[in-house]
């Protein structure tokens, strides 16, 4: 139930944090933030939420209640704090919850020097907490507690403060330094709307390389697509299908495929079980367009030998 849960969230986050929304509208009322940060606690696990608690709780302790009264005013308005909080001021915590709480804590002040707004603080020491249950694979907590919409809706204020995010995170949960440093790349390529390595491989590159052909491009009205423009571009061919459509098996590798398409002439290789676009670009002719058909020739001849 809890996995099914989650699947069902983490749909529902991509659709809401990626779609034409007006993200700064949905993150100005009571009731949507109240929404954002039920949307955050109500699917940390049980562990994650007593993590969480405890956390927030240890802060206000120390004299920080910022994050304590955003809970209250959005989840639980009788919460007082962790009441194993209060009983270890006499009792202290041992072994691993309290190197947890501690770090979780750590974490959330540390998240205030960075001056960033109360939900987003909210919604990053709640990943805190998810990440600090063992086992917990930090980009599918990261879904499962709407991390992704907080993302989107705070993108301008974040932006210029996201490798300082990631440092802290980093600073915290060292042990896990490898795996951070790959999912807030993932999560900053979705706030943006670009792929990761899964959906495009080296897409930076093959933008610098090939994005400028596209000025080119039959119907392509003389510009050069940037980064956004030529993923929704690439997305859009791996799903086309038509009569002016060819595939075939890579001549090479007999695990990937090649698309062309005669009339736009965009060429593609993609793996089919994964759906990952290895390269999308138009197949050069001399470094010359103005002859249309010529150039159209050519790059049917190259796709032919490309594929088995």
């Amino acid at each position: 139930m809890y996995n099914f849960k989650r699947t069902l969230c983490f749909i529902l986050v991509l659709t809401m944090a990626f779609t034409s929304i007006n993200v700064q509208a949905f993150a100005g009322s009571t009731e949507n933030n109240n929404a954002i940060a039920k949307e955050i606690y109500e699917n940390l696990s049980p562990e994650a939420q007593r993590i969480f608690l405890d956390s927030i709780t240890s802060e206000a302790m120390s004299g920080d209640d910022e994050l304590l009264k955003y809970h209250k005013e959005n989840i639980d308005s009788s919460f007082k704090g962790s009441t194993d909080i209060m009983v270890s001021r006499v009792r202290v915590f041992t072994g691993l919850r309290a190197a947890n709480v501690s770090a979780s804590a750590s974490l959330a002040s540390d998240l205030k020097a960075l001056g960033l707004p109360t939900a987003v603080r909210y919604a990053f020491t709640a990943l805190g907490a998810a990440i600090a249950v063992p086992g917990e694979v930090i980009l599918d907590a990261a879904a499962a507690i709407g991390l992704g919409i907080v993302i989107a809706i705070y993108w301008k204020e974040i932006s210029r403060k996201w490798y300082k995010i990631e440092r802290v995170f980093r600073k915290h949960y060292s042990s896990q330094s490898t795996e951070l440093k790959k999912a807030f790349r993932n999560l900053k390529l979705k706030a943006q709307g670009l792929p990761n390595d899964e959906q495009f491989s080296n897409f930076d590159d093959h933008h610098k390389k090939h994005a400028k052909e596209f000025a080119n491009m039959p119907g392509g009205g003389g510009k050069k697509p940037d980064k956004k423009k030529y993923w929704e571009m690439a997305k859009k061919f791996l799903k086309k299908k038509g009569r002016t459509i060819k595939e075939g098996v890579e001549k090479d590798k007999r695990w990937l495929r090649v698309k062309f398409d005669t009339k736009t002439l965009e060429f593609m290789i993609y793996n089919p079980k994964t759906m990952q676009i290895i390269t999308y670009y138009l197949p050069k002719w001399k470094n010359n367009y103005n002859n249309y058909t010529k150039w159209a020739i050519a790059a049917y001849n190259y796709f032919k030998n490309s594929i088995k």
